[in-house]
């Protein structure tokens, strides 16, 4: 199969797996798909139509919205104007892969805390800390009290146990539902809470 040129923003001008992408060497638009085979970047999960299952392609530097509620113009190909409708927002804590449902092509919601709702493997986690509702991420989740008094979780943020300020709160604040406390262990000050923080194993 040669090289396929391509018209920009023209429909049917490239197979549906494929974008049309500037070539700066020949000035020329071809149809380039991601090597990996994504349609998004990882960890966003593309957004299929409820009925043909399909993705949803869009341009990348509308203004106007091309996307439902929640989702972005994305791409998995660096320098794309065209892209698929992928997630505004990564569904698992540090970019991880995620469940998808085999009758929606969807990522699969869960109740974070509730008994069994992932398949084995999986287990349910946000990227928000107050949410209850999240999606089936792999690996198992692992609550942190590193430094904290008993029955109390450390606060992590990007991967990182949070610290804090107590002499100027809004500097380094703690989030709602923790409070700033030495840590004898760690020699600082922490967010500590009732509350475990879900952490994916590595």
């Amino acid at each position: 199969m040669g090289v396929r040129e391509c018209l920009i923003n023209v429909d049917g001008s490239c197979p549906s797996n494929y974008l049309c992408r500037f070539n700066a060497l020949k000035n020329r638009y071809y149809c380039c798909a991601s090597i990996t085979g994504d349609l998004c970047p990882s960890g966003k999960a593309l957004y299929r139509d409820a009925s043909s299952k399909s993705p949803i392609r869009c341009t990348i530097s509308a203004s106007s919205a091309q996307c439902p509620n929640g989702y972005t113009c994305q791409s998995d190909v660096p320098g794309a104007f065209q892209g698929y409708c992928c997630s505004a927002s990564y569904l698992c804590p540090n970019k991880a892969e995620f469940f998808i449902e085999e009758n929606t092509q969807m990522p699969r919601s869960c109740t974070v805390g509730a008994f069994i709702t992932c398949p084995n493997g999986y287990s349910c986690q946000s990227t928000q800390n107050e949410y209850t509702t999240g999606h089936c991420c792999k690996g198992d989740v692992v609550s942190v009290s590193d430094g904290c008094p008993p029955n109390e979780f450390v606060y992590m943020k990007d991967n990182q146990i949070a610290t804090c300020d107590p002499f100027n709160p809004p500097n380094a604040p703690c989030p709602t539902g923790y409070s700033c406390q030495w840590s004898i262990s760690n020699q600082r000050y922490q967010c500590c809470g009732a509350t475990a923080i879900s952490t994916p194993k590595s």
